[in-house]
Parts: C-alpha cells; structure tokens; sequence
C-alpha cells in the first residue's frame, strides 16, 4: 500500500488506472471546484469497467442539519482550540434541546435528541468533520447524478441493494413511484419519503457497457452468506404456507416457497461460512427428497436445472431483501472448530485494546465478552482447547463455537498469515 499526500487536482498522472476508485466523507467537505476535481480523476483513471464509489451529505435530511451547522458556527467562532468549539457546540445543542423539550408540540424535539446522542457517539473527530466544517455542501441526488454526468460518468448502483427494489417498499409508494419509469427519479422520490441525508453511490463512466438486466445464473458463481437474525422456522413447509423470515436491520420477509425456505435454513445454519452455489443446491435437493417435495423435479437431469434455475432467482430476490449476501471471495471463516484454532493477527491485537468492539472476517464489529478478551489474543493456532481452557472464564466449548459463529476462527486451509 502507497500513501500519497497530495491536492485532488494535483494527483500523478502515474497513479492508475483503477478498477476500484472510493472516495467516501470526502466529497460534501471540500469546495464545488474539488468535488469536480474528484469526479474528474474518477473518470480519467479508471479502467473501461471500473467502479466508483462516492459517498455524500444529501437533501432533503440534511436541511435541519445544516440549520444546527450555522448555529455551531456563529456560537464557536471565538473557541480557541478544536476542544473548546466541540464543547461550546455540544452545549448550545443542548440548550436547544432543553428548550424544545418545555414545549409539547415543538416537533424539532425529536431531531435534537437524535442529534444529541449521534454527537456523543461519534467522538471528537467526527463531531468536527460532520458539524463544525468551514467546508459541507450537501446536494440533492438527482443533483449529484447530473454533475457525475456533466463529467463524463453515470449512476451506477446503490451500494445497499435494498434501497434499490421498488418492491421492498410499501404498496402505496410501489404504485406511486412505479409511474415515474426512471430509477434516478425514483431514489429521489424516496428520498424525499424517508428524508434521506447520506447516499453512498456507485458510478461508472458514461461509456461502460451498463445492463440493468439482472441474470439469475450469474448466482451459480457466487459463494452465499445468510444475513437472518433467527433461524428461519420449517412449520408448515409441505403445505408451502407463507412464513416470515426475520432479517437483521431490515423488516422482515414473507417467503412461501419451500425451496428458498430451506434455502435460507440452510444458509443460516452455516452462519459466517460461506458456501458455493452448487452445495447449497445439493444440501437444498437433500432435504426436498427428505421431506418428500419436488420429486418431479429431481428425478431427471432436466428437471434438477430448471430447479437449480429457481433457486438462483429465488435467491437474488432474497439478494434484494438484504436476507442473502453474495461473494466471489468467501471469508477465511472455519465451518467447524479445529483441534488449534486460529484468529488473525489483526484481531488479537484489537482483543486486547480497551475498546469494545472487535471486527471479524466479514467486515462486522462485534462487542467483546469477558470470554472472548480472555481467550482471543492466544489464538494464535498453536494451542489445544485444553491448554486454551485454563485462560477463559467460560466453557471453552461454547465459547469458540460462539467465536466461530461470531467470524472470528480462521479456516485452517486459510493461506494467510495469522502469526
């Protein structure tokens, strides 16, 4: 890895191209001359198929902030150091709230005990990037995607597949919004139902061969994760009555058919083990024939790939749900224990920092138990569950299972280095 300091409009003309081009908390903080700056160096450097990511303060959520922004800067203009002007922000902000607070029906209330408990969550250098900034230019999407397009690039994606099905939403704004045909529009629609203030979004240049036609066998090359905050129930599956699937941070999803049902039991059961399309199909296939489902289908060549096929278009609209994750390279994550676990380096050195959370192999933070502090720096893939056991508070058993399931136990055909 190379660390070039340097001016966005004074880059090297050496420095790519890039298949990947991420600009994030970068781009509402610097001047609209840079923000060209930026979207031109997108343009230029990457490949013909490259991608670029940029994330951004967006309107309408951002008009309240932004009155809260003016205040910080009229009430700090005197502090003489960064921590003074946290403190005096912090304070009229507070005041603010107190205010509100004596009055029923002042609907800001709300807003500035959200705010509130953001600033104190964020710490110090957020609290200065995102609220007392001399530089932040939020814009509206539609506004964004037409500057991107004044230089040479077009919106792409969301980076959260959620936002962009029409069908997660509610019927009322499916019908609405359904009318306006253009996908641009109606992420600026939605922004406006959901007063959105952030967006993080996928650009590609304008001449990139962009298809929105989604293709299901495209799912036969992924490994699949499940993304489900409950085991998914088998109640009533040869009757396919419709169930809910409960999904982490997202509503939930009513699934009747028996195929992704046991698809998605199946997928949970792996938990942070990522499995290739074909063993979740042959897993899938096994339990049909167990509980005496689609024996038509499964008893010819030609009807095992029409189910292969329903599976894989089954799964993307799961994909779309945020219940199924897609990957090409599946975390390093053990499927079971082994006899001399592993963790890696990064988080052993993390397991014994004062802070709590801890971050796994999928890119998820996770707080730390005392069993986990006690026992995550020693796993280093020399020693045994027993000579593990005199460290941990806890039954070592159930504590590396947890830490498996958790992502944090390297598969011992790992090639990386975890010493």
């Amino acid at each position: 890895i190379t660390f070039v300091h340097g001016d966005f409009r004074d880059v090297p003309e050496a420095l790519g191209p890039f298949d990947y081009i991420i600009c994030h908390g970068v781009f509402s903080w610097v001047t609209p001359e840079t923000q060209r700056a930026i979207l031109r160096f997108i343009r230029e450097r990457l490949t013909p198929l490259g991608v670029g990511y940029v994330s951004y303060n967006t309107y309408p959520g951002h008009h309240m902030v932004d009155g809260l922004r003016k205040l910080f800067s009229l009430h700090t203009a005197g502090a003489p150091t960064p921590e003074a002007k946290i403190e005096q922000a912090f304070s009229i902000a507070t005041w603010l709230h107190r205010r509100s607070k004596r009055l029923s029906n002042d609907w800001r209330t709300g807003f500035y005990e959200r705010e509130l408990d953001a600033m104190s969550e964020s710490g110090r250098s957020l609290l200065l990037h995102d609220y007392c900034a001399s530089e932040n230019h939020p814009m509206y999407f539609v506004d964004f995607v037409k500057l991107a397009g004044e230089e040479g690039l077009s919106y792409l994606a969301n980076t959260d597949p959620w936002d962009m099905y029409l069908e997660n939403h509610e019927p009322e704004i499916v019908e609405t919004l359904s009318a306006l045909g253009d996908m641009v529009l109606q992420q600026q629609y939605l922004d406006f139902v959901y007063n959105v203030r952030f967006r993080r979004t996928m650009i590609c240049r304008a001449d990139a061969p962009v298809s929105t036609e989604i293709r299901a066998e495209h799912v036969f090359d992924f490994f699949l994760g499940a993304a489900l905050s409950d085991e998914p129930s088998l109640d009533g599956l040869a009757e396919r009555l419709p169930v809910q699937v409960f999904i982490t941070s997202r509503p939930p999803l009513t699934v009747s058919s028996p195929v992704l049902r046991l698809a998605l039991y199946h997928l949970h059961r792996h938990r942070r083990h990522y499995v290739s399309f074909d063993r979740l199909f042959a897993e899938v296939a096994a339990s049909l024939a167990e509980h005496a489902l689609e024996a038509e289908a499964l008893a010819s060549d030609e009807g095992r790939q029409g189910l292969r096929g329903r599976l894989a278009g089954q799964l993307l609209r799961a994909f779309f749900a945020d219940a199924v994750r897609f990957t090409l390279r599946p975390p390093p994550v053990a499927e079971t224990v082994p006899a001399r676990p592993a963790t890696g380096r990064y988080q052993r050195w993390l397991a014994t920092q004062p802070r709590d959370g801890v971050v796994n192999f999928c890119h998820e933070v996770f707080v730390q138990t005392p069993a986990s502090r006690a026992v995550m720096p020693l796993l280093d893939g020399t020693r045994t569950h027993d000579e593990l056991a005199a460290h941990c508070p806890e039954p070592i058993g159930e504590t590396l299972e947890n830490l498996r399931l958790t992502g944090f136990i390297l598969d011992p055909s790992c090639t990386l280095p975890i010493t």
